[in-house]
């Protein structure tokens, strides 16, 4: 996840598809990682949700609440969003 961090556009051809992927890898992690069992670990759904994003993903509350945002400022909030995320999920 860190590679994809650093260079998310070599590894996804869009916001969108970065997110998907880092989804994907979160639940695997959540199902089959060595996760501290102790604390409740939240989804990434879960995550966004508490910092009112409804039932949407990043990219799509983004487009939505600012219709004019590029794929630029996607790329880099997106990536701000996930770092967040995982030092949540990882503490």
């Amino acid at each position: 996840m860190q590679a994809m961090f650093d260079r998310p556009q070599m590894y996804a051809s869009s916001p969108d598809a970065l997110e998907d992927m880092l989804t994907l890898m979160s639940e695997l992690l959540l199902r089959f990682g060595h996760l501290n069992e102790a604390k409740p670990r939240p989804e990434y759904r879960d995550f966004l949700a508490e910092r009112k994003f409804g039932s949407a993903n990043y990219c799509g509350r983004m487009r939505y609440d600012h219709p004019g945002v590029s794929d630029q400022e996607l790329w880099s909030g997106l990536v701000a969003t996930w770092k967040e995320y995982l030092a949540e999920l990882l503490d």
